[in-house]
């Protein structure tokens, strides 16, 4: 409940309010805190790694209008000449 300058803390008594934490307040004291905050960085590590390998922007074919209308509605006939026509 609050009661005047300061909230009361279910485990560790009155906190004043405006304190700041300290950065050691912060760490990752558990073990297995520690060690899902390691797995989830080389998780995003290899996720970027990959990225890189084989999704960048190297690995992109370059797009015109006229290939993708050729993938998309087939290349255009040649035009029919009167030497086609006559055989």
């Amino acid at each position: 409940m609050l009661s005047g300058n300061s909230i009361t803390g279910s485990m560790r008594g009155p906190v004043k309010w405006g304190t700041v934490m300290s950065l050691r307040r912060l760490r990752l004291r558990h073990p297995l805190a520690r060690e899902i905050a390691v797995v989830l960085a080389l998780k995003v590590v290899a996720l970027a790694a990959l990225y890189v390998l084989f999704f960048g922007p190297s690995h992109r074919p370059d797009l015109t209008p006229e290939a993708v209308g050729d993938a998309v509605f087939g290349p255009v006939p040649a035009a029919e000449t009167r030497s086609d026509r006559d055989v």
